[in-house]
C-alpha cells in the first residue's frame, strides 16, 4: 500500500512548521541571488532554528533586507562620487603638472605638490588612481608632464622613474593620511616617505638608463630638489588639511574616515 512520504522527515508531522521552513529556504535563495519580492504576507511568522537555537521572524527579514539595501545603495553612490572627484583631481593634475615656477637655478614643478593635495583629498586608493589617469594621458601623447612633455619616450626616458614614482607618493602619503584621519604630523611623515620612495625609484632608473655613478645622479636629480619638496609637503599639509576639513563639512567631499580636529 502506498504511503505518503512526510516532507519534513520528522515523526510527528506539523504542516504549518513545514511550510514555514519552506518559506525560510525560499527567502535564503532569493537573498543569495539578490531577488526582491513582497514578503509582507509572511511578516508575522517565526521559525525555531533547532540547530542554532535562534528565532528568525519575517519582520526581522524585511528589516534586514531594507537595511542591507540602503547600505548597498549608499556604497554605490559613494563610489560614484569618489570616481567623479578622482577625475576632477586628475584634470587638475594635468593642468598644473606641466607648469614650473622659475625660482633660482632649479625650477619648481607643481606636479608633486598637486599629488600631495590629491592624497589629502582622495586617500591612497583613489589618489593613486588619479595619478594613473594622469600618467596614462601623458603616455598617449597629451602634454601633461613637466615642461609639457608627453609620450612613452618620456616615461621610458632617464627621468621616467620619477614620473612612475608619483604612484608611490600618492599611495604611501594617502595611506598615512587616511589611517591617521588627517593628523598633520603623521600625514607629513607619510608624504615624506612617499617622496623618498619616489626618489629611490627615479634615481635607480636614472642610473640604469644613463649608466652613470650614483653620486652624479644624486647631485643632478635629488640634492637640488630636497628643500623644495619639503617646503611643498609642508604647504600641502596646511592647504590639504584645510580643504579636506572644509569640503567634508560642506558635503562637497565625502570621506569614509573623519577628519581630525
Amino acid at each position: 500500500m502506498y504511503r505518503k512520504k512526510q516532507c519534513c522527515g520528522m515523526g510527528k508531522h506539523d504542516h504549518r512548521l513545514c511550510n514555514q521552513r519552506r518559506i525560510l529556504r525560499i527567502s535564503y535563495f532569493l537573498t543569495d541571488y539578490n531577488i526582491s519580492i513582497d514578503c509582507k504576507p509572511f511578516a508575522n511568522f517565526s521559525v525555531d532554528l533547532r540547530r542554532t537555537g535562534a528565532v528568525y521572524s519575517g519582520t526581522d527579514a524585511l528589516q534586514n533586507e531594507k537595511t542591507e539595501g540602503k547600505l548597498t545603495m549608499k556604497d554605490k553612490k559613494l563610489t560614484t562620487y569618489q570616481m567623479a572627484v578622482t577625475a576632477v583631481m586628475a584634470a587638475v593634475l594635468c593642468v598644473l603638472g606641466p607648469l614650473t615656477v622659475p625660482i633660482g637655478a632649479v625650477p619648481i614643478s607643481l606636479a608633486n605638490f598637486v599629488i600631495c593635495l590629491t592624497a589629502w583629498l582622495l586617500g591612497p586608493k583613489f589618489g593613486t588612481l588619479s595619478v594613473v589617469i594622469y600618467l596614462a594621458l601623458g603616455a598617449i601623447g597629451i602634454p601633461v608632464f613637466s615642461g609639457y612633455g608627453a609620450g612613452l619616450a618620456k616615461l621610458a626616458g632617464p627621468t621616467g622613474g620619477y614620473l612612475v614614482g608619483y604612484l608611490l607618493l600618492a599611495f604611501i602619503g594617502g595611506m598615512f593620511i587616511e589611517k591617521s584621519k588627517g593628523n598633520p604630523v603623521v600625514s607629513a611623515v607619510g608624504l615624506v616617505l612617499g617622496d623618498a620612495a619616489c626618489y629611490v625609484l627615479g634615481t635607480a632608473w636614472f642610473v640604469f638608463q644613463m649608466q652613470c655613478e650614483l653620486g652624479y645622479a644624486l647631485t643632478v636629480c635629488v640634492y637640488p630638489f630636497i628643500a623644495l619638496d619639503l617646503a611643498k609637503i609642508v604647504v600641502s599639509c596646511i592647504v590639504g588639511a584645510l580643504l579636506r576639513k572644509r569640503l567634508t563639512q560642506a558635503g562637497v567631499l565625502k570621506l569614509q574616515n573623519a577628519v581630525s580636529e
